[in-house]
């Protein structure tokens, strides 16, 4: 059986279109002996001289032939193993940025040859439309059947130079629907991409197409923790010259440690976890537990909190991102491994899953004759197998998930509970008592706590930060009494938290360790001097909070030091040895030379003598006639 006719057993979708005539045999024959790159995808048609007939149809129709034969080519190429994911999930990613491209390229040469060229109001260059991939297409992680999310950004206002003038936000807007038309429209022979929108600043209410300087505005005052986690993968896709990275950076990626992160991707699983559970989609290998979700949630978490101090992380592609947490020494190795074996276990089965039909799912089949044919594909004999590899997979993924995203820790006492919010009327006597009896003054504390509370600064909290802030209180005082002076050590606590209090990602990472908060207290119930510094300088608090992770990476560099220095040391011993055998050897030669150099010295000497015997003895003989 062929590398075609066996792909084919495993996709009806593939199967239609080799006996429907839609797909040519030997052309995909020939594509399915190499991996597909830009100028295969160049080559497929005469694209130059399409946009310069200014020929619609023929464009959409030549973009959704080749699409047909470029799933085609993956599905051959990943069902007979000749590929492997990082292939399979580039080579569509790559003809996603071809098809935009090229699609854009036609609706903007149409709209200018109506309107004229963009010119920014600014700078008077001349205006282009920028376009950038989110999600998988970011990433270059794209399923065959994915839709596409983009998000379309000019640089500046001004208006075109044509007899018809529009504005650039007008012209742009015109540009991108045509664009979308391009790719999403289905049509007699398909479609190219389905392209979400929903992504863009304000989603389905918003602008189509945005300036740069609107972007980053929407993003300083109205974007959400949700958008930063969308971002993260953001990848402009086109080649004009934009600003869109340095505006975006500081959105996505912090300068101080973002502890705040933790709560914001915590909720944003409950509500996937609730739509999931709401919906039966339990069995979805993607958003159910132990999902493909849950392995990008860890990649991104980490990227979030540290992306701004170590840029190393600020990558798009969940399987890079996690190798850089491993070599970074932020992650575990063995948890690195885990994750990434399920991720790609779990991308195969998610594009098996769509070869079956060219569908956008992740739900595994309920039909038993495509369950045995996924089993197979997969390399097993049958489907229960097949399953039995799948969940412990997915119940590694959740064991780490859970160990990385778990709920806050525990105060381990909750004697202080009472102590915030605190009433107006003071302490209750049994809250008196044990701040007495933990050797606070309670008067004092009663007074101070009493003033926060009224505090401009504490009634203007977000509604994001007031929660975390009364919760902390209690825990403030948890900690103060561990130290030798707990009433100057809360004091000095709440001094601190009240300054910070704007920035939540304090607040958070306070809450989620209680240990850190422990070594907090104990400094500045030391030092005076060390509280008032960090109030009025809490990005060293980053310092401080990123010292295990920076230990961590520090043990790792010294293993690979350590390592690197016995192999160097091993080396050295072995040169030693050889030294130290090739001057014996030396030696043994010197002595063997002296040896047959005093040999032949004596034997010149006994030659001469024989010479000199056998010259007086023919003397002699000669000499007596």
């Amino acid at each position: 059986m062929n590398a075609i006719d066996h792909a084919r057993r495993f996709s009806p979708f593939l199967a239609r279109l080799i006996d429907g005539g839609r797909i040519d045999l030997t052309v995909l024959q020939s594509l399915a002996d190499k991996v597909l790159t830009e100028a295969d995808f160049q080559n497929f048609a005469d694209w130059a001289g399409i946009l310069a007939a200014q020929d619609e149809a023929e464009l959409s129709r030549q973009l959704r032939v080749l699409r047909r034969y470029v799933v085609a080519q993956i599905m051959v190429r990943d069902l007979n193993r000749i590929s492997g994911l990082n292939e399979v999930t580039r080579t569509i990613t790559l003809f996603a940025d071809f098809a935009v491209n090229t699609a854009l390229s036609f609706a903007d040469a149409y709209y200018r040859s109506l309107y004229g060229t963009p010119v920014g109001r600014y700078t008077g260059q001349a205006q282009y439309l920028s376009v950038v991939a989110m999600g998988k297409a970011g990433g270059y992680e794209l399923n065959v059947s994915s839709d596409i999310d983009l998000i379309f950004v000019y640089p500046e206002a001004g208006e075109t130079d044509g007899r018809r003038p529009r504005d650039n936000q007008e012209f742009f807007t015109k540009v991108g629907r045509k664009l979308i038309a391009l790719l999403n429209d289905t049509t007699a022979d398909g479609q190219v991409f389905r392209v979400d929108m929903r992504l863009r600043p304000d989603g389905d209410s918003g602008a189509l197409v945005c300036s740069e300087t609107a972007l980053e505005q929407y993003l300083t005052a109205h974007g959400r923790e949700w958008e930063r986690y969308a971002w993260c993968k953001g990848r402009v896709v086109t080649p004009h010259e934009n600003g869109i990275a340095p505006l975006v950076r500081p959105f996505v990626f912090r300068k101080y440690l973002d502890y705040g992160a933790y709560d914001a991707m915590r909720a944003l699983h409950r509500q996937i976890r609730a739509e999931v559970g709401r919906k039966g989609m339990e069995d979805n290998i993607k958003l159910g537990a132990g999902g493909i979700r849950e392995i990008e949630f860890v990649a991104q978490i980490f990227q979030m909190i540290r992306g701004g101090q170590m840029r190393a992380l600020q990558l798009k592609g969940t399987q890079e991102t996690l190798h850089k947490l491993a070599e970074l020494g932020v992650m575990p190795s063995e948890s690195v491994k885990t994750l990434l074996a399920a991720y790609r276990f779990l991308r195969d089965v998610e594009h098996r899953l769509q070869y079956w039909d060219d569908q956008q799912t992740q739900t595994l089949p309920h039909n038993p004759e495509q369950r045995q044919l996924l089993a197979e594909s997969m390399g097993f004999a049958d489907y229960a197998a097949f399953s039995d590899g799948l969940n412990a997979h997915r119940a590694a993924v959740s064991a780490e998930f859970e160990n990385i995203l778990a709920a806050p820790e525990e105060a381990p006492d909750a004697r202080f509970a009472a102590l915030w919010p605190q009433p107006q009327q003071g302490f209750s006597e049994e809250t008196g008592r044990q701040l007495a009896q933990a050797g606070f003054d309670a008067q004092a504390v009663a007074g101070r706590l009493k003033t926060l509370a009224q505090s401009s600064r504490y009634r203007s909290l977000s509604p994001q930060s007031q929660p975390r802030f009364d919760a902390l209180v209690p825990r403030l005082a948890e900690a103060a009494a561990e130290c030798p002076r707990p009433t100057d050590t809360l004091f000095r606590l709440t001094d601190f938290i009240e300054a910070v209090s704007r920035r939540p990602s304090y607040l958070s990472f306070l809450l989620e360790y209680p240990n850190g908060l422990s070594r907090v207290a104990r400094l500045m119930g030391q030092s005076a001097w060390m509280a008032d510094y960090l109030r009025r300088h809490p990005a060293l608090l980053d310092e401080l909070l990123s010292a295990q992770a920076a230990f961590r990476q520090a043990l790792s560099e010294q293993n690979s030091i350590g390592s690197k220095l016995t192999f160097a040391e091993e080396k050295l011993t072995n040169a030693r040895q050889r030294k130290a055998a090739a001057e014996a050897d030396i030696q043994t030669y010197t002595q063997q030379l002296e040896q047959m150099q005093q040999q032949k010295a004596a034997n010149d000497t006994a030659l001469q003598q024989a010479g000199e015997r056998l010259n007086a003895a023919w003397q002699a003989a000669h000499g007596s006639r």
